[in-house]
C-alpha cells in the first residue's frame, strides 16, 4: 500500500514524538535506578563504616586506658574508663554485625572479634601482673604482648574500614555505569530524532515547499500579478498560493456571474429577435388604425353633440385608444434600437432636468425627493435624452411602489468596479413596499410585469438604453421598507473644466 503524502509526515511526526517520549522515560528510569542503587549502599554501608570506626576508636581508647593505669600507679579510674571502652567497642561490633552487606564483611568481623578478645585478655593479664606489685613485667607484657596484638586488630579494623569504603566506591561507580549507559541512550535517540527531522523537513521542502512554489509559479503566470501588487514573488508560498486560489475563485465567480448575465440577455436577445419583427410590423400596422378610430370617434362626438351619457362613454373609448397607442409606441420603442447621441454631460443636470419634469406629478402623490451627490463629479458620456426616459421610469416605478407617499433618494458617487474601472454610480432608493424574491430574478424580461395595466417594457427599455451607452441598470437591495436600483455609467474621457458641485 502506498502511503500517502499527509500520512507519511504523520507517521514521521509521531515516531519523533515516540522517540522523544522513549528517551524522557528511558532517562528517568536510570536517573532513578542509579540515584535507587547509590541510596541503598549509602544508607547500608554508612553504619557499617561509623561502626567500624567507632570500633577502631574504642581501641585506641582501650589501649591508652591500660597504659594510663601503670602510668598513673594504679588509679583505679582508668580501669572504670577500660570498662566502659570495652563495652562500647563490643556495642558498635555487634553494630557492624548488623548492617554488613558482603560475606567478606562477616569475615572481618568474625577475625576482629577474636584479636579483639585476646587483646582484652592481654590487657587484663597485664594488669593482674601490675596489681601483684611485677610492674616490670606488666610492663614488658604490655611492649611485648599487648602492643602486637593492638597492632593486628587496628589492622583489621582499617582493613575493614576499607571494604566498606569500597561498597561505596562500587556504587558509585554502578551509578556512573548508569549514567554512562544514560547518556549513550539520550546520544543514540537524539541522534534518531535529528535523522527523523532530517526526513521530515525534506519531505517539506521536496513534497510541500517546491510543489507550492512551483504551483504559485503558476498561479502568478496565470494571474499576471501579485496580490501584493510588487510584481515579485512573495517568500511565503502558502500565503502566496493563497491569495492566487482567492484570486482565481473571485475570478471564477465573476466568470460566472459575468456568464448568467450574458446568458440572460442571449435568451432575451432571441427573444427578442423571434419578437422583432412580428412585434414591429403589428405596431406599424395598428398605429394608422387606432389614428382613424380617434378621428372617427371625434367626428361622432362631435355630430351627436354634448350628451352627458355620450360623453362619458367617448371618454372611455378616448382613453383605451390613448392607452393602445402607447403600448404601440412602448413596442417599437422596444423592437427598434435606440439612436444615440453620447456626449460628456453633468448627471447632475441631467437629474435636475428630469425632475423639472416629474416634480409636479410627484408632489401630487406626496412623494418627496432627496438628493446627495458627491462634490465635484466627473462628467459621463451619454445620450441625456435617453438617460431622461431611464430615471423618469425609475422614479415612475417608485412612485407607484409608495401610493400612500414616501421619500425617493437619488445619489451619485464615483465608483470602483468589478474590472477595477472607475465609473459613475447611481442610486435611486424608495421606501416602498419593497419587490417579492419571485419576482426580482424577471425584473428585466420583456413583457414581464405586476401591473394590472402594464406592459413590462420599461425596465428592459431602460436597461437596453443603459447597456448600449456602455452602462448598467441592476437592482441592488430590495426589502420589505425599501428598493434601491443602481445606474453605473461610463465616466467621459475629457472633463469640462466646470465640475458638478454637492447640491
Amino acid at each position: 500500500m502506498r502511503l500517502t503524502l499527509g500520512t507519511k509526515l504523520i507517521l514521521t511526526i509521531a515516531a519523533i514524538a515516540a522517540v522523544a517520549i522513549v528517551i524522557a522515560a528511558t532517562t528517568l528510569v536510570f536517573m532513578e535506578v542509579s540515584a535507587a542503587t547509590f541510596r541503598e549502599t549509602i544508607s547500608e554501608s554508612l553504619p557499617s563504616l561509623k561502626a567500624a570506626e567507632e570500633i577502631e576508636i574504642a581501641l585506641s581508647d582501650k589501649d591508652s586506658d591500660v597504659s594510663a593505669y601503670l602510668l598513673s600507679k594504679g588509679d583505679r579510674v582508668w580501669l572504670e574508663r577500660l570498662r566502659a571502652s570495652r563495652a562500647e567497642g563490643k556495642s558498635w561490633l555487634a553494630s557492624a554485625r548488623e548492617h554488613a552487606v558482603s560475606s567478606k564483611e562477616t569475615e572481618l568481623l568474625d577475625r576482629l572479634d577474636k584479636v579483639l578478645a585476646e587483646y582484652d585478655a592481654k590487657c587484663d593479664k597485664v594488669i593482674a601482673e601490675f596489681d601483684h606489685g611485677h610492674r616490670d613485667e606488666a610492663a614488658s607484657a604490655l611492649r611485648d604482648e599487648v602492643w602486637p596484638v593492638y597492632r593486628r586488630a587496628y589492622r583489621q579494623c582499617e582493613e575493614l574500614i576499607d571494604v566498606v569504603d569500597g561498597n561505596v566506591r562500587s556504587a558509585r561507580e554502578r551509578a556512573h555505569r548508569y549514567g554512562v549507559m544514560r547518556s549513550w541512550c539520550v546520544s543514540l535517540s537524539s541522534l534518531l530524532i535529528v535523522g527523523l527531522a532530517v526526513v521530515l523537513v525534506w519531505l517539506l521542502i521536496r513534497r510541500v515547499f517546491i510543489p507550492l512554489r512551483r504551483l504559485a509559479a503558476d498561479a502568478r503566470i496565470h494571474v499576471g500579478y501579485t496580490p501584493d501588487g510588487t510584481g515579485e514573488m512573495v517568500d511565503d508560498e502558502v500565503r502566496s498560493v493563497g491569495d492566487y486560489f482567492r484570486t482565481v475563485m473571485a475570478d471564477a465567480a465573476n466568470t460566472r456571474t459575468a456568464l448568467a448575465e450574458s446568458r440572460s440577455r442571449m435568451w432575451n436577445a432571441e427573444k427578442l429577435a423571434a419578437l422583432g419583427k412580428l412585434t414591429a410590423s403589428v405596431a406599424h400596422e395598428m398605429r394608422n388604425p387606432l389614428s382613424s378610430m380617434k378621428m372617427w370617434l371625434y367626428s361622432i362626438r362631435k355630430t351627436a353633440g354634448a350628451e352627458p351619457t355620450l360623453d362619458h362613454k367617448y371618454q372611455i373609448l378616448a382613453d383605451e385608444i390613448n392607452r393602445l397607442e402607447s403600448i404601440v409606441r412602448s413596442v417599437l420603442e422596444f423592437s427598434r434600437p435606440p439612436s444615440l447621441q453620447p456626449q460628456a454631460h453633468s448627471i447632475v443636470q441631467i437629474i435636475d432636468k428630469t425632475m423639472e419634469i416629474v416634480r409636479p406629478w410627484l408632489d401630487g402623490k406626496n412623494i418627496q425627493v432627496v438628493q446627495d451627490h458627491t462634490a465635484e463629479l466627473p462628467q459621463v458620456m451619454a445620450d441625456s435624452e435617453q438617460l431622461k426616459q431611464v430615471f423618469v421610469n425609475l422614479l415612475d416605478n417608485a412612485a407607484e411602489a409608495m401610493p400612500e407617499g414616501g421619500e425617493i433618494s437619488i445619489s451619485s458617487r464615483v465608483e470602483a468596479g468589478a474590472n477595477g474601472s472607475e465609473g459613475i454610480v447611481v442610486r435611486v432608493r424608495d421606501t416602498g413596499h419593497g419587490i417579492p424574491d419571485e419576482v426580482q430574478s424577471r425584473l428585466f424580461e420583456p413583457f414581464f410585469t405586476t401591473k394590472v395595466e402594464g406592459t413590462g417594457l420599461g425596465l428592459c427599455i431602460a436597461a437596453n438604453i443603459l447597456a448600449a451607452q456602455e452602462g448598467q441598470l441592476v437592482l441592488e437591495s430590495s426589502t420589505a421598507g425599501s428598493t434601491t436600483f443602481a445606474i453605473r455609467l461610463p465616466i467621459a474621457m475629457e472633463k469640462s473644466d466646470e465640475q458638478d458641485s454637492c447640491r
